[in-house]
Formats: structure tokens, C-alpha cells, sequence
């Protein structure tokens, strides 16, 4: 998906759930979400084992990874699938 794609997308669905907590509360708010139609979610790296979170549902959504500080996050969220991230730096 391509940036253009992205932000289409993202104004359908008018808006975007940013999870953070620990990795099992995120994981049943995540299957909860399932429910209901959206599309684009987004994780942050406060969450330990945010790494776990993006395989276990990247077939499930389009998912995002925010508060990325350096290039092995990066790296590594592109590896396990994500879809878009989301940086301050």
C-alpha cells in the first residue's frame, strides 16, 4: 500500500484506534475490534511484545506501528508485516 493508498483509506474509516497497554489487554481489546469494521489499526512501541501483537494480527487488519524512535524498529515492524508507521522523529 502505497502512501496515497494510505491516507484514502484512513479517510473512510474516519478514524484510527491507537492501542497501547500491556500486550494481553491490547491483544482482547484487538479481538474485540474484530467486530467491527475497521481496517487500520495502530500499535505503539510502549507495548511489550508489540512485536507478537503485529503477527498475531496482521491478517486481521492493516496494522501500524507509532512511537517509532530508531531504525531497528523500523527494520523489524516491516519485517513482521506492518502496514504504515508512525514516527516523531
Amino acid at each position: 500500500m502505497n502512501q496515497i493508498e494510505l491516507l484514502n483509506a484512513l479517510s473512510i474509516q474516519k478514524v484510527l484506534p491507537i492501542f497501547r497497554g500491556n500486550s494481553d489487554e491490547v491483544s482482547a481489546a484487538l479481538s474485540i475490534f474484530k467486530k467491527f469494521e475497521f481496517e487500520h489499526v495502530e500499535l505503539t512501541t510502549s507495548i511489550s511484545g508489540w512485536q507478537n501483537l503485529i503477527e498475531k494480527f496482521r491478517d486481521d487488519f492493516k496494522v501500524g506501528l507509532g512511537t517509532v524512535t530508531n531504525s531497528n524498529q523500523i527494520n523489524e515492524a516491516v519485517k513482521l508485516g506492518a502496514e504504515f508507521l508512525v514516527s516523531f522523529v
